[in-house]
């Protein structure tokens, strides 16, 4: 049952009623609202109220510990004294325990954990029963105010002994002046400084080590400074002053000023620090910033660099050039601003190359201008690293080679068009001279009588080495040019291609073909060739598969070269290795006519090559 102050002989005075009801009552409501926790426990110490404070002191509602012992609050070990102290209070009515009058005791939470409180105990008599009263509060933030006052003291006078030990050795400068502005501390490292004992400067003008004509800011500045608190002078926060050797050289400083009043007077602390070095290192770095600044704006290459998260950071006038968009358009922008939609994968793989400090030099790619025109260009490209050696972004240098691709191309188609003239010079020339010499060996041998077994051994072998340098002819002139190409066109030449590369390979081989593509003229028809012959190549010797399909079909005025195999796959590492020369040898075909080509693949699934290759220039056969 919970007790209340109803149930309690408060005076030995009778009391009327009516006026105990209405004192019951108030003293109830008091219980109830009381700030500190009050528990009230009979001799046994079994708990007969528990107020409302007490519940979210010990975290537990009054319901569960009526009738419960009140050591179910005291930690174990204090248990034994506390019992020894309500003993003697219940017989003496002596006790230690009155708010303010005592060290902190500690008590239990419900949920096991102790704090520190204070407590006040007395005893009433209600019946014939005596009753004791503990009023708790709890003193943890007190105990830990009384704990850092303790440190800070301890703290204080530690740092007494170490404030001039800290000042004598101190790095920078510091001088203490009185309101005068007369010196009265004077350490070593101002000694080193201005080039002066502190017994000559103790008690002299602060003035005397600035140089003349600042002198009169100077008193100003301090002036109001005393008055309002206010400076400018802060390390870090201000341009270089200016202050004086004692042998009269000026050399520019660093200061930050500070009062304190001690004794009743106050006293200005300036601490100061010799900036000539860094002032000589900060011009050094401004030149070179200036000069890394000029030669990066009046490169010819567009220089661009980005944060890890794709933003453009910088922006040459080069790559306003290239790009067709101002800094004011470009800085602040994402980076697929200037990358075509079906290239964005190259900056994942170029920036986890840049993660493994794997180097990313002179790749061909394609960019976009602002007027959506495709730009081939070259990339450098390197990781921008914080202090910590952390990538937090990436400088791209980037040269625009449209002149070099389009004399590439030129450069190709004149190769190709030698390939043919000396496919079709081994084709026609030697091979029908070795046709003749093969008639003739034929001839030679049906004149050779039948007794001269050695004559036609030796014409029996001529023909096979003339069998066997007609095959090595035709191989060559079909490696150089399959004239099928030329005869038939690319249909044919594709047909000739899986027939002999693929099957031989033991490959199965399937070919999907667009006929609309068999007249297809040049440089288109032997770079289609060409990439398929790479494409095929490559499967044969690196994949491992057992099936390839090529693909080649019309979409709009795009031709797309689709070749498809079921072997170890390809790595993104592998896509833009340096020394891939089949997959670059790909790459320069396609970017020299403006095309793009997509490699998709994961290890063990496959690889798939998608080449696409606008056709504006593509005419007849014989437009080459």
């Amino acid at each position: 049952m919970r007790v209340t102050g109803t149930d309690a002989t408060m005076s030995s005075l009778p009391i009327p009623d009516g006026q105990l009801r209405v004192d019951a009552a108030h003293l109830d409501a008091i219980v109830r609202s009381a700030m500190d926790a009050i528990i009230t426990v009979d001799r046994e110490q079994r708990i007969v109220l528990f107020n409302e404070a007490a519940e979210r002191l010990f975290g537990c509602a009054a319901a569960d510990v009526l009738g419960e012992s009140f050591e179910r609050f005291i930690p174990e070990r204090f248990r034994a004294a506390h019992r020894a102290h309500i003993a003697r209070f219940t017989v003496t009515g002596e006790t230690s325990r009155r708010m303010g009058q005592q060290t902190a005791l500690w008590a239990l939470r419900a949920d096991g954990s102790e704090f520190p409180i204070e407590a006040s105990i007395s005893q009433i008599t209600v019946g014939d029963q005596k009753l004791l009263t503990v009023i708790l509060r709890d003193v943890s933030g007190r105990v830990r105010a009384e704990d850092q006052v303790r440190r800070a003291q301890d703290a204080l006078h530690e740092g007494e002994a170490r404030l001039e030990a800290i000042v004598r050795s101190a790095m920078d400068a510091i001088i203490t002046a009185d309101v005068e502005q007369r010196i009265v501390v004077f350490n070593a490292a101002a000694e080193r400084m201005f080039g002066c004992p502190s017994s000559t400067a103790i008690g002299t003008p602060l003035d005397r080590f600035i140089p003349e004509r600042y002198r009169a800011a100077h008193r100003a500045h301090i002036e109001r400074f005393v008055r309002t608190g206010e400076t400018s002078r802060r390390m870090g926060m201000q341009s270089a002053l200016w202050a004086l050797h004692a042998d009269g050289t000026e050399f520019p400083i660093e200061a930050s000023i500070s009062y304190a009043t001690v004794g009743g007077q106050m006293l200005l602390t300036v601490i100061m620090r010799d900036i000539t070095t860094r002032l000589s290192a900060e011009r050094e770095i401004q030149r070179s910033n200036r000069l890394l600044a000029s030669i990066v704006e009046t490169s010819d290459d567009a220089i661009v660099s980005k944060s890890v998260d794709g933003i453009i950071q910088s922006w040459n006038a080069a790559a306003e050039r290239t790009f067709g968009h101002t800094p004011e358009q470009a800085i602040g922008q994402h980076i697929s601003l200037i990358i075509p939609e079906e290239r964005m994968a190259e900056e994942d793989l170029i920036m986890e190359r840049l993660r493994h400090d794997q180097p990313v030099d002179h790749f061909e790619t394609e960019r976009v201008h602002r007027d959506r025109r495709l730009v081939p260009v070259s990339l450098t490209i390197s990781a921008i690293k914080d202090d910590k050696g952390r990538i937090i972004g990436a400088s791209k240098i980037a040269r625009d080679i449209t002149e070099q691709r389009a004399t590439a191309a030129r450069m190709q188609e004149m190769r190709e068009a030698e390939r043919t003239r000396i496919a079709r010079e081994l084709h026609d020339e030697l091979g029908q001279a070795l046709t003749a010499l093969k008639m003739d060996v034929d001839l030679l041998e049906a004149t050779v009588p039948a007794e001269r077994g050695d004559l036609l051994e030796r014409a029996a072998a001529m023909r096979e080495l003339l069998d066997f340098t007609v095959t090595t002819t035709r191989r060559i002139s079909a490696d150089l040019r399959p004239l099928v190409l030329d005869d038939l066109g690319l249909g044919a030449a594709m047909e000739w291609l899986m027939q002999n590369v693929v099957h031989r390979a033991g490959l199965d081989g399937t070919l999907q073909f667009d006929s609309s593509l068999t007249s297809l003229g040049e440089p288109y028809a032997s770079a289609l060739f060409r990439i398929t012959q790479e494409s095929i190549t490559n499967v044969t010797r690196h994949a491992r598969a057992r099936r390839v399909r090529v693909e080649l079909r019309r979409h709009d005025n795009d031709a797309v070269l689709t070749v498809i195999d079921d072997g170890i796959g390809i790595s993104p590492e592998s896509r833009t290795k340096q020394h891939s020369f089949g997959l670059r040898g790909i790459s320069e075909r396609v970017l020299m006519l403006g095309g793009s080509v997509r490699i998709t693949g994961e290890p063990g699934v496959g690889t798939t090559v998608i080449t696409r290759i606008p056709l504006g220039r593509a005419a007849s056969p014989q437009q080459r």
